[in-house]
């Protein structure tokens, strides 16, 4: 009798939206030991937590997050800043659908943050959000007395309080570009006013641009000639 020959087995398949996937492909490995230290000090260093311009880089990653069109490349940093300890912050819910609605609260709570300091009024009222964020809060001890400290519930709320602390400081963290065409918002240094130094050279009228670039032309052939005598009298 002739042996039968098995066929190979094929592969576990599950079905997406529009295409099949294998679930060997779906699943992501577990990252190593050195690995997650790498990603750690990467993130520890893109920050700066221990240096006093921490601010001023969390503050430049929120701009930089609300003006994105490609959210994608703020996955894994948007991961580090939501994360808690003991677990992750991608369990409970799709990370591109919170990442576009945390993009749009962040736009308004900036936007909201901007008005008031524009307008040089007192805070009243929480930030214009369509719902409340979910937060714990969680009793810690400094010193000899106990304290609250607040953690997010889930991803949304974990990246809007890290918004909230950085108003919170008493430091300049967002500003409106001064020159009138443009008002991009940005991350100020001290009392920086505009966003660029293309900016900064195009708000001055023409005749203060002319006048600095015909002094400065000047003070440049004076160094040159300087220059030239004394090569010539060597």
């Amino acid at each position: 009798m002739k042996r039968r020959r098995r066929s190979p087995k094929a592969a576990k398949r599950v079905r997406t939206e529009n295409h099949a996937s294998s679930i060997k492909e779906r699943l992501r490995p577990p990252m190593s030991k050195s690995v997650l230290t790498d990603k750690l000090q990467k993130m520890y260093k893109r920050f700066a937590v221990d240096s006093p311009q921490r601010h001023w880089r969390l503050a430049g990653w929120f701009v930089a997050f609300v003006q994105s069109q490609d959210l994608h490349v703020f996955k894994e940093e948007a991961e580090y800043l939501a994360s808690t300890k003991g677990r992750g912050a991608f369990r409970e819910e799709n990370i591109d659908e919170a990442l576009r609605r945390v993009q749009g609260d962040a736009k308004t709570v900036i936007e909201w943050y901007l008005d008031k300091a524009t307008r040089g009024t007192t805070v009243s009222h929480a930030p214009p959000l369509d719902y409340p964020v979910n937060v714990e809060l969680i009793p810690c001890r400094v010193g000899d007395r106990f304290e609250t400290s607040m953690i997010g519930q889930d991803f949304s709320g974990r990246l809007l309080l890290k918004l909230f602390d950085l108003l919170s400081t008493e430091k300049r963290v967002f500003a409106r570009c001064a020159y009138a065409i443009c008002r991009k918002i940005f991350a100020p240094r001290g009392r920086q006013l505009y966003c660029s130094t293309g900016c900064a050279d195009r708000s001055r009228p023409v005749e203060k641009r002319r006048k600095w670039m015909r002094d400065y032309m000047r003070e440049r052939r004076a160094t040159l000639n300087r220059l030239c005598l004394h090569i010539s009298n060597l």
